[in-house]
């Protein structure tokens, strides 16, 4: 579903902010994640801005090419973010899973 007029450039922009977005060309966008010291993790608040700013591209007549990048590779899911050290269970084992004393769930 298209939101706004595609051009989330100023809202995210920030120097703190984890995406940055860029228009190099035209008819082009980059897509800079922008937590480096959390190895470009995916997060819940970067997974959002991702998924706004590809909302944003998919609506705009005048996208042609969008390119995720970043200044460190992206670890994938952060953890963390998902689930707090509060909420997270003991390490999964994989002996203790094959041996059938820990389930996963």
């Amino acid at each position: 579903m298209c939101s706004g007029d595609g051009n989330r450039e100023s809202q995210v922009n920030m120097a703190d902010s984890p995406l940055q977005i860029e228009q190099p060309l035209e008819a082009s966008t980059l897509l800079r994640l922008n937590r480096p010291a959390g190895r470009n993790a995916l997060d819940g608040t970067l997974l959002r801005a991702l998924a706004e700013a590809v909302d944003d591209l998919s609506c705009s007549p005048q996208a042609r090419a969008g390119v995720r990048a970043g200044a460190v590779f992206s670890s994938g899911g952060d953890i963390d973010g998902v689930f707090p050290a509060r909420t997270r269970r003991r390490p999964l084992s994989a002996p203790a899973i094959m041996n059938g004393r820990q389930k996963v769930v």
